[in-house]
């Protein structure tokens, strides 16, 4: 009887299992059943995208609010944003036409970035999904980044001000500011801006002494260097730039070799205190002489013109 009671049990406990299985799996099919198509503004295949889930409580947000998050995590490296975010999805590449389909996705928050290896990319983007819940495709177009400026910087080094025996001076750091920002511009390594707090924010002159830089917005920019190449003056002068459209900015900077130390330079003679005494000794000692002289000088003329009044 005590068996039956068990065997009961143990059919009732799998009845519950089984059933918890179909609720979760209908669940899952339904997640599936609404997916976030992710559409690039260029037909480019191999695009990979990475999305990170912020939250489910902030959801839905607002366009302002969308606007200022992807403005304060726009700084943050990958590693910064696996860490504070642990949920995240990375996309399958997009085909020909630059579409890429993302499944199994949770209601929330999204921060999506391209995440892939190229000369260029799209910008990144905050999105409540689903923001079509009547609709099981939800559609976002993902944005190039807007065509902007470059600058190209060459370094040219002289022996003096006269501008002879030029050379195109390489290992020449810069940084390179927007005028009103406090902390130097990063570039990946293509050389285009970016916001990847793990990109470096020192330009260094190649081989021939250039420096190329890309897709900045239109604006005002300098350069500071921040280490000159051996033997050359460091530029204390910073080099303003003006990106106004799309070609190609040129800046050439001058900088002039250091004035090399005289072979046998010349100390400035200063006396020892000894040599101070021996020296106002000596000075004294000739002024005396030099007042006894003139005593006796004017002694013996005395007596001369006393010699000629008893005569006369």
């Amino acid at each position: 009887m005590n068996l039956s009671k068990y065997v009961q049990r143990f059919c009732l406990l799998i009845v519950v299992v089984l059933s918890l299985v179909g609720f979760s799996s209908t669940v899952i099919q339904a997640d599936e059943a609404r997916q976030l198509v992710i559409r690039g503004s260029e037909a480019t295949a191999g695009v990979v995208y990475k999305l990170w889930y912020v939250s489910d409580e902030l959801y839905p947000i607002s366009r302002d609010r969308m606007a200022e998050l992807n403005e304060s995590l726009m700084d943050l490296s990958v590693q910064d944003l696996d860490k504070r975010y642990i949920r995240a999805v990375q996309s399958t590449p997009s085909d020909d036409n630059g579409e890429v389909v993302v499944q199994n996705l949770k209601e929330g928050v999204y921060y999506i970035r391209d995440d892939s290896e190229r000369d260029w990319k799209y910008t990144p983007f905050v999105i409540n999904f689903p923001f079509d819940n009547k609709s099981t495709e939800n559609v976002v177009i993902a944005k190039k980044w807007p065509d902007n400026g470059s600058i190209l910087l060459t370094k040219w080094g002289f022996d003096d001000k006269n501008e002879n025996n030029p050379r195109l001076l390489d290992k020449v750091d810069f940084q390179l500011y927007r005028v009103g920002d406090l902390r130097p511009l990063r570039f990946n390594q293509h050389g285009q801006l970016s916001t990847d707090t793990n990109d470096r924010d020192t330009l260094t002159t190649d081989q021939n002494g250039q420096i190329y830089v890309q897709n900045l917005p239109l604006g005002e920019y300098y350069f500071k260097e921040t280490k000159a190449h051996l033997g050359y003056l460091l530029l204390n002068n910073n080099i303003s730039v003006s990106v106004t459209g799309k070609s190609v900015v040129k800046v050439v900077v001058k900088n002039y070799r250091e004035t090399p130390p005289p072979s046998n330079p010349r100390r400035p003679w200063l006396p020892k205190t000894g040599e101070v005494r021996l020296i106002i000794g000596g000075v004294g000692f000739i002024l005396i002489l030099v007042a006894v002289c003139f005593a006796h000088r004017s002694k013996k003329a005395e007596s001369a013109r006393i010699s000629e009044n008893d005569i006369l």
